[in-house]
């Protein structure tokens, strides 16, 4: 089953979802994954100004993003896009910047991902 879940500024977002009866015996089985098409209603790929890295180095940095848990997995990439693991989430709102719990949360994580990543100042 295909789901269009975004027609966003710089992507085009898809979720692909195994819909079969059957459980997979296979351990590194995926239900569901995301499939991102570059180019979206305002920018495409090469004229995005926001854009600094090209197709190479955003990969490497995707790619160990999620081996290192602080992102999505990338199960492959081709041109035009890429096919990353799925995570339910959702766009953080008023109501959740004014929950203390999701604050606080949200605050740990950040102050991890600094420290793992050896980030001491700030351009």
């Amino acid at each position: 089953m295909l789901i269009i879940i975004s027609g966003g500024v710089c992507s085009r977002l898809y979720i692909c979802e195994d819909i079969g009866q059957s459980q997979s015996s296979n351990p590194k089985h995926v239900r569901k994954l995301l499939i991102r098409l570059f180019g979206g209603k305002v920018f495409d790929r090469e004229t995005n100004p926001l854009r600094r890295l090209n197709d190479s180095e955003e990969a490497i940095i995707y790619f160990e993003q999620g081996r290192s848990g602080n992102g999505p997995h990338i199960y492959g990439i081709f041109k035009g896009g890429r096919v990353e693991q799925f995570i339910p989430s959702h766009t953080a709102k008023d109501a959740d910047l004014a929950n203390p719990e999701f604050i606080k949360e949200y605050a740990i994580k950040l102050a991890r991902y600094v420290v793992d990543h050896g980030i001491h100042e700030f351009d």
